[in-house]
């Protein structure tokens, strides 16, 4: 799956990728979403986005829905929650972020009371160009 998508992509004909499924079906697809840059629109929609969702998101950009009910057919309750995630992807899709500048990246952590000095070191580079 992880290289079928990562192909599909470089061909230009992954625009976002969006999963629906239950504990199996996350832990299917998700890996294969992890493999798209960062900015690539992804949904999951699953039973397991209630609960620790890092197995299945890790450090990328997946955005999660939970299901509210077992993914299992179209209901009431389904047909609102799958409607608000074909939205969802189809808005992320079609209304595209600029890109940014082209700036060296540097990454950092904070956790609480460690943010003052994140945004200090932040301004100090930022000010110095």
């Amino acid at each position: 799956m992880c290289a079928y998508l990562l192909q599909e992509y470089a061909k230009g004909d992954v625009a976002g990728i969006i999963g629906i499924g239950g504990s199996g079906g996350t832990a299917l697809i998700t890996p294969a979403m992890q493999t798209l840059p960062i900015g690539v629109p992804k949904v999951m929609v699953s039973t397991v986005a209630s609960g620790n969702t890092e197995p299945y998101v890790g450090c990328c950009d997946i955005a999660m829905m939970y299901s509210v009910v077992d993914v299992a057919g179209i209901n009431r309750v389904s047909r609102q929650v799958l409607g608000n995630a074909a939205h969802a992807i189809a808005g992320m899709v079609v209304n595209t972020v600029a890109e940014a500048e082209d700036k060296p990246t540097l990454g950092m952590t904070m956790f609480g009371v460690t943010t003052p000095c994140v945004t200090m070191v932040r301004e100090a580079l930022e000010n110095d160009g």
